[in-house]
């Protein structure tokens, strides 16, 4: 299974002993966590794993994401940030079709976006 934790490991170009190390914690916990440990905590909960964090969203959305926003430059970064805060913003005057989970905007029904702006 990949799990959007594998592929920031790896497009970081880091191996999971690296990240261990890094955050002091034991290689089969990275490896547990890479191979759906939060999927079992979240079952056991009866809850998504980003109601665990965040409170709701689609992981693969959120791993659609991070990959579109890794592969642009830093000035397509700078707008895209621009405009999801500016969404944000126009949301909240006017109750919009999109809504912000951590800094992920879900527009309604598929879109997602990256912004780094919160409710």
């Amino acid at each position: 299974m990949h799990t959007i934790l594998q592929y920031l490991r790896k497009s970081k170009g880091l191996t999971q002993q690296q990240v261990a190390s890094s955050l002091r914690i034991s290689v089969e916990t990275v490896s547990s966590l890479e191979n759906g440990l939060l999927y079992k905590i979240a079952a056991f909960y009866k809850v998504t794993i980003d109601a665990l964090f965040i409170g709701s969203g689609s992981k693969d959305d959120q791993v659609k994401l991070l990959k579109l926003y890794d592969s642009l430059d830093d000035r397509s970064k700078g707008m895209l940030l621009e405009r999801a805060s500016y969404m944000v913003e126009e949301s909240s005057k006017k109750r919009g079709n999109f809504r912000v989970v951590g800094n992920v905007c879900f527009l309604q029904p598929e879109s997602v976006i990256k912004c780094n702006a919160r409710r």
